[in-house]
């Protein structure tokens, strides 16, 4: 029988603000346009007035964890960029425990992306951060499977960007020094709508591959393409073949403003990388936008996902959500067969629901594997996601089978609330629940 739970995460950030009944923290979306200048050169004065809380740069404890999840220790980590891991306990139930910010014997003390990995076998946090203020503008780390920071290095980049995403393989890491460049200045464009970021075009998209242990920047392979941006990343992994060949699957942005005009939808790609020759090629995961029945599909979309057991290792299959183009929404779940290059399947948000077309339209779908068969197999798994009714204003979780992307869904339950879409969510398995309570 399902069970609905709504919590928050409780950081100190977010204690401190309830105990004050208002903000004391400012927010990335606050940084935009003159009255975030505004904003941002009053901060300190209302901090010495004790109208603002501490943010000191050196403390990577005062984030939001809003952004996605990952399960490492038997621990779920809520992240966000600018800060480290808060750890969360789940209960039998399915309720959960806000506990603290991990730092793994106080020796981590960088932001970690909300798109640090877990390596399925190794059982290793591999853990990047950006900073956009001072150098190095990149940091990276790994924490071991016993909890013990092992590994770290500076990468070093010539410009603070926005470098939402990264990709592991089995043996490299790769870094994305793509075109959106922090520069506070765009902020003095307008009174509120600006953000701190800019897309130049003048400047190439840039892949750094290292061996995941690299020492130095010595170790680093780097490949430059026509501008554009990777927010999110697929996958990524050593060709069978040439394991000096990187295969990495992403969504590609042409062009990307943070205000997200309709007219930035990404398209999904595969670049190939080979470290010898030191080539590169780029080509589109389905060639020319078409099916399997060659029925002309214009796929835009994002939020790729896969089985969360490939990560790093050769997969063959990846679903992502597909964007209206005209309204930004996402209005499908498409599932892709990567070695065919096709579409194997999609299911419409509204067709599923039987509403009309549009109506349904939902967030990131999360591959959860099936574990009641004796084999399993990449696909054999259910999607979920939750979707909201533009007409009657509900929201429905809903599950569907991820090996026959068949139309009906496994499950569709009618929440008693509006659940916003969020960023990026998680499946945890009632076996990983069970560890954490021991």
């Amino acid at each position: 029988k399902p069970r609905y739970i709504t919590r928050y995460v409780q950081p100190p950030r977010l204690q401190e603000e309830r105990k004050a009944k208002r903000d004391l923290f400012m927010r990335i979306g606050q940084l935009r346009g003159r009255l975030g200048i505004i904003r941002m050169l009053l901060y300190p004065l209302r901090q010495m007035l004790g109208m603002a809380g501490k943010m000191d740069k050196a403390d990577r404890r005062t984030g939001t964890q809003n952004t996605a999840l990952a399960y490492f220790r038997k621990r779920l980590l809520a992240l966000v960029e600018s800060s480290l891991p808060f750890s969360v306990k789940m209960l039998q139930d399915g309720d959960f425990e806000s506990e603290c910010y991990e730092s793994y014997g106080e020796k981590l003390n960088q932001p970690v992306s909300a798109h640090s990995k877990v390596d399925p076998e190794t059982g290793e946090f591999l853990i990047y951060g950006y900073d956009l203020l001072s150098k190095p503008y990149c940091k990276y780390a790994i924490v071991d499977k016993d909890g013990n920071l092992s590994h770290r290095l500076d990468v070093e980049i010539p410009r603070p960007v926005m470098m939402h995403d990264f990709a592991v393989t089995k043996n490299y890491t790769i870094f994305l020094d793509m075109p959106l460049i922090f520069d506070p200045k765009r902020m003095a464009r307008d009174w509120q709508y600006s953000y701190p970021f800019r897309f130049d075009a003048s400047i190439k998209a840039r892949f750094g591959i290292c061996p995941r242990y690299a020492k130095s920047m010595d170790e680093f392979t780097w490949f430059e393409t026509r501008p554009c941006y990777v927010f999110h990343t697929m996958n990524a992994y050593e060709d069978p073949e040439n394991p000096r060949k990187i295969v990495l699957h992403s969504c590609r942005f042409e062009h990307i403003e943070l205000e997200f005009d309709n007219s930035a939808s990404p398209a999904l790609v595969k670049w190939t990388f080979d470290l010898d020759t030191k080539e590169m090629t780029e080509e589109l995961i389905v060639d020319n936008g078409k099916d399997t029945l060659e029925n002309p599909v214009e796929i835009h979309g994002e939020f790729p996902r896969i089985n969360d057991s490939y990560v790093g290792r050769v997969n063959r299959y990846g679903w992502f959500v597909e964007q209206d183009s005209d309204k930004g929404t996402f209005i499908a779940v498409v599932k892709l067969d990567l070695q065919q290059r096709s579409v194997a399947g999609c299911i419409d948000f509204s067709s599923s629901l039987g509403k009309p077309p549009g109506t349904m339209t939902g967030g990131e779908c999360v591959f959860a594997p099936n574990t009641t068969t004796i084999t399993t197999t990449e696909d054999g798994g259910y999607l979920m996601t939750f979707l909201y009714d533009t007409a009657a204003k509900e929201s429905y979780y809903c599950v569907w089978d991820a090996a026959t992307m068949a139309e009906a869904p496994v499950v569709k339950m009618k929440l008693p609330r509006r659940v916003p879409y969020g960023f990026h969510g998680m499946w945890v398995s009632e076996e990983q629940i069970q560890s954490g309570l021991h």
